[in-house]
């Protein structure tokens, strides 16, 4: 345990390893708890590419503590699904040690995501979108905040 106890995170080497609620001083909506949270995570199929992707969002929000700013700064090489690691580059290189039961939900959007990979960029986003809005965007690029923010309230309203 860190601190005076009450987190429910606990470091190994600056592996962070997260019990339900990771960071009960993390300001959240108050219209949402953390059982719900779990309770729509646990009972959330996905049956497209895009459902895939919004789990990861919500799982990474709130399972992994991370904010939305976080998440679409993940890059491809920042999550190493042979390990169970994530390296959140934005948090000095912290290290989040993904769940046994969440792996498979991982690696289900890797092979979406290898689907869509583009050549033309350089850039490796982990999270990108799945659709083109002419004028606006290109197809499969990274996602934005505020994409990131949108999901998160979509799938808990």
């Amino acid at each position: 345990m860190e601190g005076n106890g009450k987190s429910k995170s606990f470091r190994i080497q600056n592996i962070k390893v997260f019990d339900n609620d990771p960071d009960p001083k993390k300001k959240k909506n108050p219209n949402i708890c953390g059982d719900n949270v779990e309770h729509v995570l646990n009972n959330f199929h996905p049956d497209s590419n895009k459902q895939i992707r919004d789990k990861i969002i919500l799982l990474l929000n709130y399972r992994y503590n991370l904010k939305p700013s976080e998440i679409v700064g993940l890059n491809l090489e920042d999550v190493n699904l042979n390990t169970g690691l994530i390296t959140v580059p934005t948090r000095k290189k912290e290290i989040v040690a993904l769940r046994n039961e969440d792996i498979l939900a991982f690696r289900q959007w890797s092979a979406v995501r290898q689907m869509y990979q583009r050549g033309d960029v350089s850039d490796s986003p982990f999270l990108i979108s799945l659709h083109w809005t002419l004028g606006r965007s290109l197809p499969y690029c990274r996602l934005s905040t505020r994409a990131v923010n949108y999901v998160i309230s979509r799938i808990l309203s």
